[in-house]
This record gives structure tokens, sequence and C-alpha cells, in this order.
């Protein structure tokens, strides 16, 4: 039933998230984190239809069944407001992701790996920058904005 009147909504400040892990899965720490249409946690990776969960900040193996173990990852806000950008690897050479992309959607590779091509592949967010060393040149690494 819809309001008729105020409702004081509680609220919560919140970082990281605690999500149930596929079955027979391993997540490691520092892995981009996803969940299919059974909504469970596993790797990112080659798919369609997939949502962004955060990243890993631990290991987890999961040798059971479906939500025998949780998994804890990061969102895409600090504890202070502030948007975070998490570090990937670039894919490589024709699905690498340039400075043509910046600003554009990056798509999953796989849970620490983002492409430039969307045949087959999910969003996993905004490329934001392209790595570079003190040369100038590109170090194969990019970062990346995810969903919120």
């Amino acid at each position: 039933m819809a309001l008729s009147k105020f409702n004081d909504t509680e609220a919560r400040e919140q970082t990281a998230f605690e999500h149930l892990v596929k079955g027979s899965t391993t997540i490691h720490g520092g892995g981009l984190v996803v969940a299919a249409a059974d909504g469970f946690a596993k790797p990112g990776l080659t798919a369609t239809g997939l949502v962004v969960l955060g990243v890993a900040s631990q290991d987890v193996d999961n040798d059971g069944a479906d939500g025998a173990a949780k998994v804890l990852v990061e969102g895409p806000v600090a504890p202070n407001g502030k948007r975070r950008l998490f570090r990937f690897k670039n894919a490589a050479a024709g699905d690498a992701l340039t400075q043509a992309e910046n600003g554009r959607d990056a798509y999953i590779l796989d849970d620490e790996t983002f492409t430039k091509t969307s045949a087959g592949r999910s969003v996993g967010g905004k490329l934001r920058e392209i790595e570079k060393d003190a040369a100038g040149t590109a170090t194969g690494y990019v970062w990346i904005e995810l969903p919120l």
C-alpha cells in the first residue's frame, strides 16, 4: 500500500556488502564480483546479463551449495562519500580500451580484465583513465568506475 502520510524511512551508510556465493565457486580478493539471473555472487566473466556487485575484499572458496558461503565486496563509493575508481587489467590488442573510450562503457572480460568490445559481454563500468608510466606509455592497466 502506498504511503498516505510522512514516513521517517530509516537509512544507513554502507560501503561494503555481503553477498551469497554461487556453489562450487572461488572468488579471489581484488577480483570483480558479479551476479547472474540467480543472484549469487561469482567472479567476473564473459557473459551477458551480469550485474556488477563490486570488488571482493577477501578470498572465498564455496565448495558447497549455492549460498553456503558469503563474500564481502567493496562498492563504488568510499567511506568519505567520494566515488572510487578501481584498477584493472586492460584487454590485449584489438580489444584494449583506448583514449577513444574514455568516459564510455567498459565491458567485463573476466574478474581482472576489461575490454572495449561488447559482443557477448556485460557492461562493468565506465573507463575513467588509461594508466600511463612516467614516460607516457600505457602500462596495461585501466581505472574503471563501477556502476552504483
